[in-house]
C-alpha cells in the first residue's frame, strides 16, 4: 500500500527525528534541539511491512530566519512533491506544555491549507522517552484544553514516538496503521491540489477583506478629538460609579445575568470537555477495533495452518491404511499361493511314489522260455512256451 506523509510542527519539534524513525534510516539530518536544519521541503522514501512510504518533512513554522511568505511558499512545493496529494499530515507535538506557538502555528495551518486538512492530520508527539511511566492516553487525558481541541478537531487521532529507540518498528507500524485506517474513513481520498487551491483562494478574500476593512475605518482622532473623548470617557465613568443609585429592578436583574452568563460558559466548557473526551474514547475504541481485527486476522491464518496439517495428517491416515489393507491381501495371497504350491507338490510326491510301486510291463509279447525253468516235457514247443506265459 503506498501511502504520502507531510510533517509540519514548529521549529525543533522532532519532524526530521520522527521522519527517519519512519522510514527505519537517516534520510533526514537531525540536529540539537536548538538549531533548526530544514530550510526546504526535503523527502525521503522506505518500504515498512506492506507499506511503500514517501515522507515530505516541511520548514519549522517559527524558523527566525525564514519569512511566512517563504514557508507558504515551501507548503504549496509539499503538495506537488506529493502529487496528487498526501495521504496524511502529522503534526509533531513534543510532550510537555503546547505553548502559544504551536497554538498559533495550527492556526496557520488551517488557513494555508483550509479547515479541511484536519480530515487528513494526525498529531504525532515526539521525545515519548519524556512520559516516563505515564501513557499516552493519561498525558492526553489531563492536557490543555487546547490541545484536547485541537485533537478533537483531527478526529481524535494520536500517536507517540519515543525516536531515541530507533530499532522499534512497531511504533511506525502501528502510526501507519492509523493512517491507513483514516484513509480508509476519507474514501481512500487525498489531500488534493485542488483542496489546497480553493483554501488559497478564500485565504486571499479573506486577506482582501481584511485590507477594505481597514481602509473604511475612521481616521485615528485629532487632539480635540481626543480630548473629547477623554471627557466623555470621564462622564461615563461618573455615570456609572457606585454612587449612582440602581433601580430596583437594575439591582434584581444584575445577579442574575451574571449567574446565567456564569453557568452558561461553564456549561460551554463542560461541553468541550465532554466532546473531547468522547472523541478520545472514540479512538481508543478504534484502535482496539483494529488491533481485535488484526488479532482476528492472525488467528485466521492459524486456523488455515492448521486446518491445511490436519488435511495432510488425514491424508497420511487415509494413505498408511490402504497400504496396510494392501499388505494384508498381499500377505494372504502369497500365504494362499503358498499352501496351493504345497498342495500340488505333496500331490506330485504322492503320485510319485504310486508309480514307484507299480511293475513295469514288459515290451515283448511272450519271453524266451529260461532254461532252469523248463519243464521235463521235452516234448518243449507249446509247453515251455506256456511255462513261460505263467511264470
Amino acid at each position: 500500500m503506498d501511502l504520502r506523509i507531510v510533517l509540519l510542527g514548529v521549529e525543533g519539534s522532532g519532524k526530521s527525528a520522527s521522519g527517519n524513525t519512519i522510514l527505519g534510516g537517516q534520510h533526514f539530518h537531525v540536529k540539537s534541539k536548538s538549531d533548526s536544519v530544514t530550510q526546504r521541503c526535503t523527502t525521503g522514501t522506505g518500504s515498512l511491512s506492506k507499506y511503500r512510504v514517501l515522507v515530505v518533512e516541511t520548514p519549522g513554522w517559527s524558523q527566525t530566519d525564514t519569512t511566512e511568505d517563504e514557508i507558504v511558499q515551501e507548503m504549496n512545493k509539499c503538495i506537488e512533491i506529493s502529487n496528487p496529494g498526501p495521504h496524511a499530515f502529522l503534526l509533531t507535538v513534543p510532550i510537555g506544555r503546547f505553548t502559544g506557538e504551536q497554538i498559533k502555528m495550527v492556526q496557520k495551518i488551517e488557513e494555508v491549507f483550509g479547515k479541511e486538512v484536519t480530515r487528513y492530520m494526525i498529531v504525532l508527539f515526539t521525545r515519548g522517552d519524556d512520559l516516563d511511566d505515564t501513557s499516552i492516553e493519561c498525558y492526553v487525558e489531563n492536557a490543555q484544553s487546547e490541545l484536547k481541541s485541537l485533537i478533537g478537531k483531527c478526529g481524535g487521532r494520536y500517536h507517540v514516538f519515543n525516536n531515541r529507540e530507533k530499532n522499534n518498528q512497531e511504533q511506525a507500524i502501528h502510526l501507519l496503521q492509523i493512517i491507513e485506517a483514516m484513509v480508509k474513513q476519507n474514501n481512500s481520498q487525498c489531500y488534493t491540489k485542488s483542496v489546497y487551491d480553493n483554501a488559497q483562494d478564500e485565504s486571499r478574500q479573506r486577506q482582501a477583506q481584511s485590507q477594505r476593512v481597514r481602509k473604511t475605518a475612521p481616521n485615528p482622532p485629532t487632539k480635540r478629538n481626543a480630548q473629547g473623548q477623554e471627557h466623555r470617557k470621564q462622564r461615563e465613568k461618573t455615570a456609572m460609579s457606585p454612587n449612582k443609585p440602581m433601580t430596583e429592578a437594575e439591582a434584581e436583574r444584575t445577579p442574575a445575568v451574571r449567574q446565567s452568563a456564569g453557568e452558561a460558559e461553564a456549561l460551554k466548557i463542560q461541553l468541550e470537555e465532554t466532546e473531547v473526551h468522547w472523541r478520545t474514547k472514540h479512538i481508543e475504541l478504534q484502535r482496539e477495533r483494529d488491533e481485535l481485527q488484526y488479532q482476528l486476522k492472525l488467528a485466521e491464518q492459524k486456523y488455515q495452518m492448521l486446518k491445511h496439517e490436519t488435511d495432510l495428517e488425514r491424508e497420511r491416515f487415509i494413505a498408511s491404511q490402504n497400504l496396510k489393507n494392501e499388505s494384508e491381501e498381499y500377505n494372504q495371497r502369497v500365504e494362499r499361493f503358498q499352501r496351493e504350491h504345497q498342495e500340488e507338490m505333496n500331490q506330485l510326491e504322492n503320485d510319485a511314489g504310486a508309480v514307484r510301486h507299480v511293475k513295469p510291463k514288459s515290451k515283448h509279447r511272450g519271453c524266451i522260455p529260461k532254461e532252469s525253468k523248463r519243464s521235463n516235457n521235452r516234448g518243449g514247443g507249446l509247453g515251455g512256451y506256456f511255462n513261460c506265459v505263467i511264470s
